[in-house]
């Protein structure tokens, strides 16, 4: 009876892979969802939130199609010198003063 209920249960290197894998997926699920989110990618979030793929697709998501910072930091720094070059442009021309007589 007690040989019968031990070949019931699966062995312990299986239960511990089993939690190993799960730990893996959502670190990387966690990872991914985050920086989608973060980028405002849509459907991104929404297709890693919604298929289980032991890690594979967050690793692809994050080295292939996540937003690279220095894009953003690039494109956010040429948006400010337009819009500086764009106010210094329609700003009108200072006038000068004339000294003031005594």
């Amino acid at each position: 009876m007690l040989y019968e209920s031990y070949i019931n249960q699966p062995p312990m290197w299986l239960i511990t892979l089993f939690f190993v894998a799960i730990l893996w997926e959502l670190v990387w699920k966690g990872i991914a969802l985050w920086n989608a989110g973060k980028a405002k990618q849509k459907e991104w979030f929404i297709f890693l939130f919604l298929l289980n793929t032991l890690g594979l697709l967050p690793i692809i998501y994050l080295a292939f199609f996540k937003k690279k910072e220095e894009e953003k930091d690039l494109a956010h720094f040429a948006k400010a010198q337009e819009e500086q070059l764009k106010a210094q442009l329609l700003r009108p021309p200072a006038r000068k003063r004339s000294p003031k007589r005594k």
